[in-house]
Formats: structure tokens, C-alpha cells, sequence
């Protein structure tokens, strides 16, 4: 089921440091094909990413972000600068992380959008990004 009002080409902007499950998500989304471009970003490039700054000049705006709770720098972190960044906040962030209460509780504490646990399902990312158009 697609949501007529969605774009169809969609942006994922997917941070994460661990190269076996960036490998795994690109290969459950490449199954799955479903209508998004999926840009892959160390935690430490994101921010100069999202600000198009240096060598991410004209790099395209996401309309999700997908961080990774468990990321060699603090991902809780990384989710409030975002959210504190008058040219950012308004781009919905998910974090993916373990199913675990405290996780999930710090999550949205932190002003996270959506918690999706891991590992990544293609139906629920396509639900979380007809549910972003919304927001």
C-alpha cells in the first residue's frame, strides 16, 4: 500500500559506524526496493553533511535520518544538536536501536521522532516514511 501524497523519490539519510549492519540494512533495503535514495554517513560526517558544508556542498536535503542508538560518538548526542539546529530540526529523526525500554525512553527524551528497533524492516521504514510526510 502506497500513500499517494509521498514523494517518489525519497531521501534516507542513514548514520551509522558499524560497516557489518550499514552492509545489512543496504541489502534488506535493495531486497525490499523500495522508492528511496539511501545516503550512508559516519556520525562525525553528519552534521557538515546536513549543513551542506565543504565537501557535502549541494548534498540533497533528507527527508528522514536514520541514526544508529549505538554509534562510536554519543547518538543521543548528535539527535539534539540536530534538534537544536534552527535549519535541522524540522528534518524527522529515527533511531534505530535495540528493543529496549531505557533506549527508547532516552530516545524521545532526546527528541527523537520514531524509535524503530532493529533490525531494520522494510515495511516499517515505508510506514515510518509515509508517516513523516505528515508530521
Amino acid at each position: 500500500m502506497q500513500n499517494t501524497h509521498s514523494p517518489t523519490h525519497y531521501e534516507v539519510l542513514l548514520v551509522d559506524d558499524n560497516r557489518d549492519e550499514l552492509e545489512t540494512a543496504k541489502a534488506t533495503l535493495a531486497e525490499a526496493n523500495l522508492p528511496i535514495n539511501l545516503r550512508i554517513a559516519k556520525a562525525g560526517e553528519t552534521l557538515a553533511l546536513l549543513r551542506q558544508e565543504g565537501d557535502f556542498h549541494g548534498a540533497p536535503r533528507p527527508n528522514l535520518i536514520l541514526l544508529d542508538f549505538h554509534l562510536q560518538i554519543n547518538a543521543l548526542a548528535l539527535l539534539s544538536e540536530i534538534k537544536h539546529d534552527q535549519d535541522l530540526r524540522d528534518i524527522p529523526v529515527g533511531v534505530l536501536g535495540p528493543c529496549s525500554e531505557e533506549a527508547i525512553d532516552e530516545s524521545f527524551e532526546h527528541s527523537a521522532d520514531v524509535y524503530i528497533a532493529k533490525p531494520l524492516d522494510p515495511q516499517r521504514l515505508m510506514m515510518t516514511m509515509n508517516w513523516t510526510q505528515g508530521l
